[in-house]
């Protein structure tokens, strides 16, 4: 008798137990591809996510198929996408529930990488003298 009480007490203590836990939410994905203007696979750019509401950063970079994919917790992102040579992109409000996943691809156009201009006095002018 006793031994059935004392298991039927840690049945009981058990479900108090899992019942008082709190439920965790899974973690949603959010992934996707970047290309450039033609549609080729642009490898190693630099996916920044960022948490609208904690302002948490995660980066993570584009494969050699170009595709990207990283987990977070349910929310609302900021996503964007540089790499050298091309346009940076933005994507804001992109929403992700408990264990979904939101697709956010995206499309690069070549732009200047740098703009240098260079200005010249028209008289000799001693090296040290030069700003």
């Amino acid at each position: 008798m006793a031994s059935l009480r004392s298991r039927f007490l840690m049945l009981v203590a058990v479900a108090a137990v899992l019942c008082a836990a709190p439920a965790f939410a899974a973690d949603g994905h959010i992934a996707g591809m970047v290309r450039d203007a033609t549609g080729a696979a642009l490898p190693g750019a630099t996916v920044t996510v960022t948490n609208q509401a904690t302002s948490a950063v995660q980066t993570a970079t584009s494969a050699a198929d170009g595709s990207y994919s990283m987990a977070v917790p349910p929310g609302v992102y900021s996503v964007a996408v540089s790499l050298r040579g091309f346009s940076r992109q933005q994507r804001k409000e992109v929403q992700v529930g408990d264990a979904a996943a939101a697709a956010v691809d995206f499309g690069l156009a070549a732009g200047r990488e740098e703009e240098v201009t260079v200005t010249a006095m028209l008289r000799e002018q001693s090296v040290a003298d030069v700003p």
